[in-house]
């Protein structure tokens, strides 16, 4: 008996395989991640535990600290959303897991007209829209390894933009030419920039750096950078044109998987806090006053923020908040 994805793309099942001859047998097929299996003694069943991404999406109004509205349930698409981003008419894009592979979406918001925009076996993951609202950019391994790739925003006439293993994460210029994405060099992610039509990438760092976030005004770029002194990961702000930083952030109570969004001013990062067990939004300003609690999320069972959008007028938020539900499960007549 064995756990294992069928595919990069899938979930944790489990699998029979016969000895001696070699049989590949599927005994679950859902949406839940299965590990620790273990036989009875007559191996008539098995006793495992199922574990469940729930997620959902919420809107709030920056600056109203404890309004957040839920716009999306389970059963509407959104069982597991990954990540999420605005569109520039004021839609929300992300990627949800709900039909059992990674694939893009796209709603108004208040949760309607949902529509799916790429329905492949490969899974596509952190969608950006351009900022003239034509093209849709995505991660994808179409191709086999992670890459980055560009389509129409209904999600047809996909290009690949990066060969190679790049990283998953990337930011759009706010003028739409430029790319720009973490890529895999000697071993560490670095950050390149690269034409929205493809062709040669332009290293912008030596240092290990990774999910970069460009300014409103196109000058900046701010990152998770490799202190080489202290050798801690540490929020800097970069030139866009590359180099080192110009200016290093405290940043020990962030996220540093999720990607830092800009406020419409420039003045401020907003960021994934997780002090005090709790996962809020926080505003950073770079002049160096004290941060400021974005968002209020106090649960009595602490659910984690996965992904997060500012929209392109800087007046509101988009949320995925989600948890993990373990249980154990028997389950029989696995001979």
């Amino acid at each position: 008996m064995l756990t294992g994805p069928e595919q990069i793309s899938s979930n944790n099942q489990i699998w029979q395989l016969s000895y001696p001859e070699g049989e590949l047998r599927r005994i679950t097929n859902d949406l839940a991640n299965y590990a620790a299996v273990s036989l009875t003694t007559d191996d008539s069943a098995l006793v495992t535990t199922q574990r469940k991404e729930l997620s959902a999406l919420w809107v709030a109004r920056l600056g109203a600290r404890g309004g957040a509205q839920q716009i999306t349930f389970r059963g509407n698409n959104a069982d597991y959303i990954r990540s999420v981003k605005w569109t520039p008419d004021g839609r929300i894009v992300y990627c949800s897991m709900a039909l059992g592979n990674f694939d893009l979406w796209m709603m108004n918001t208040d949760g309607s007209q949902v529509r799916q925009l790429t329905d492949d076996a490969a899974f596509e993951v952190l969608p950006a829209v351009s900022p003239d609202g034509r093209h849709l950019f995505f991660t994808s391994i179409r191709s086999g390894v992670i890459n980055l790739w560009r389509a129409d925003i209904d999600g047809s006439n996909p290009k690949q933009l990066t060969t190679g293993e790049t990283g998953s994460r990337f930011d759009l210029s706010p003028d739409g030419r430029w790319v720009i994405y973490e890529s895999r060099g000697s071993g560490y992610l670095k950050l390149h920039k690269l034409s929205i039509d493809g062709g040669s990438p332009v290293p912008l760092t030596e240092q290990p750096s990774y999910v970069p976030a460009v300014s409103p005004d196109g000058k900046l770029i701010a990152c998770f950078w490799l202190d080489p002194q202290s050798n801690q990961h540490r929020l800097s702000i970069i030139p866009f044109e590359g180099g080192t930083p110009i200016k290093t952030l405290d940043s020990k109570t962030f996220d540093v998987s999720i990607q830092p969004r800009w406020t419409l001013d420039g003045g401020s990062l907003i960021y994934i806090d997780t002090r005090q067990g709790s996962s809020n939004l926080w505003r950073l300003p770079l002049d160096g006053s004290a941060p400021q609690q974005v968002t209020d999320f106090n649960d009595a069972k602490p659910e984690r923020i996965q992904s997060f959008d500012l929209s392109r007028d800087g007046k509101q938020l988009v949320i995925a908040r989600g948890g993990q539900t373990a249980d154990a499960v028997l389950i029989s007549e696995v001979k």
